[in-house]
């Protein structure tokens, strides 16, 4: 390929892109997306094709336009200065609307972290999930997706408004709303990490106390000491059960900002009547590497600083 065909192919490249985002109107906000780690692709509205987006890249964004993410990629979104949105691995993330004031998104499956300037002024304002709505702009959140689970989101500053099932939910700072198929929504308030395992556990889980004679316990992926072990809980600290394995010889546990398994016979509860979870189970926990400082600013409030969080900051690629 010739240097001159090189750059005619660079130059239709960048005009495409320039075209669809000035096809959406200029009434629209200014919205720049940054891929951080690579494993990133952008679907212009209108069309069926995924562009793959390199590592360091900044594209113009609008209305219609979807984005997704593999296990490894994240993407940084800013808005006019109105809001930041941090968009983590495994998430299918689409503007549905963009307008001066107004913002309207489907977070389909995945989590997003959003920091709104509090003067910011939406009109109408909209990040809807696979079971509710967030209709109301804060000035931080982050919002978990998944429709074969649970939906969650975790107000860090602030407060919102969420629509399930015909009601309106209030969810203030450190509190969440969670939902699901097979579960009623509901709001509960967590310490931190504020995350949607965390949350999940207040609302679900049954208190128990890790008890081995003074050694750590090792955390395992899925129930079975062949299975990755993904942590570590100290002697005599509180846990949450969520359930049983099919022998009913294993926990599965709400700890950290994530879930595992635990031996029984090594914790202290009274719960019984536990979810018996089916063969073949494991957790699948968000984790990330190579955290950039812009990311950490909103995941911090989340998460917390890296090294109180090994289960998210430094996951195991098994998981």
């Amino acid at each position: 390929m010739t240097r001159r065909f090189q750059s005619i192919v660079v130059f239709i490249v960048w005009l495409s892109l320039s075209t669809a985002y000035i096809s959406h109107g200029q009434d629209q906000l200014a919205a720049v997306l940054q891929v951080t780690h690579a494993g990133v692709e952008l679907q212009r509205a209108n069309t069926v094709e995924w562009l793959p987006l390199r590592k360091g890249s900044e594209s113009p964004v609008g209305t219609g336009d979807t984005l997704r993410t593999t296990d490894t990629g994240r993407a940084y979104l800013t808005v006019d200065g109105k809001l930041d949105l941090l968009i983590l691995p495994t998430t299918i993330f689409t503007l549905k609307s963009l307008a001066p004031h107004e913002l309207g998104a489907d977070l389909e499956h995945g989590i997003a972290v959003l920091q709104i300037d509090p003067e910011a002024d939406f009109e109408v304002f909209a990040i809807e999930t696979a079971h509710f709505t967030v209709n109301m702009p804060t000035q931080l959140m982050a919002v978990w997706s998944d429709a074969e689970r649970n939906s969650s989101v975790l107000v860090a500053a602030g407060s919102t408004l969420v629509q399930s099932g015909g009601e309106t939910f209030t969810v203030a700072v450190n509190q969440g709303f969670l939902a699901g198929s097979s579960s009623v929504g509901g709001v509960g308030s967590i310490n931190t990490p504020l995350t949607a395992a965390n949350l999940e556990g207040e609302l679900f889980g049954c208190p128990g106390i890790i008890q081995t004679g003074g050694l750590n316990l090792n955390v395992r992926v899925a129930p079975g000491l062949e299975s990755t072990v993904i942590g570590n809980i100290a002697n005599e600290t509180p846990i949450q059960l969520m359930g049983v394995n099919a022998f009913d010889t294993w926990y599965r546990i709400q700890a950290f900002s994530g879930f595992g398994w635990v031996q029984k016979a090594l914790v202290n509860t009274e719960c019984q009547d536990l979810p018996v979870l089916p063969r073949g189970f494991s957790e699948r926990n968000p984790g990330i590497r190579d955290v950039l400082p812009l990311e950490l600013a909103l995941l911090e409030p989340f998460y917390g600083p890296p090294e109180e969080d090994l289960w998210f900051y430094l996951s195991l690629a098994s998981q």
